[in-house]
């Protein structure tokens, strides 16, 4: 049985027992590379916190029967060109993304017999 996504279950944190601080005068921060998607109407993050500790790509329902040559939509007569547009541009991302160690997640719709 699958969960429910919109039930929150609380995670207990284990609470600190202890704070020690540095007296001593912290350096400055070193600069973070800012990263950002040229999107529209601006640029996204808009922090520019884009890095895979923060970062994942997530590709829905991109499978035969939604944009494949023999799949359920092709079957029914309905022109695939349209949802077989994305498919070189999110094969050009994947790529950049994998190279750069991001978490990268596929879902797909299915059903039980």
């Amino acid at each position: 049985r699958i969960p429910n996504p919109h039930i929150h279950i609380p995670i207990p944190v284990r609470p600190t027992t202890a704070l020690t601080f540095n007296t001593m005068a912290a350096a400055a921060p070193a600069p973070v590379a800012q990263k950002f998607v040229d999107a529209n109407p601006y640029k996204w993050p808009y922090n520019g916190n884009l890095k895979p500790e923060n970062t994942a790509l997530i590709i829905i329902d991109m499978q035969t029967d939604f944009c494949g040559v023999g799949g359920y939509v092709d079957k029914m007569g309905y022109d695939i060109s349209l949802t077989r547009k994305p498919i070189e541009p999110i094969r050009k991302v994947l790529e950049v993304m994998r190279k750069e160690g991001y978490h990268i997640m596929h879902t797909r719709e299915g059903h039980r017999p």
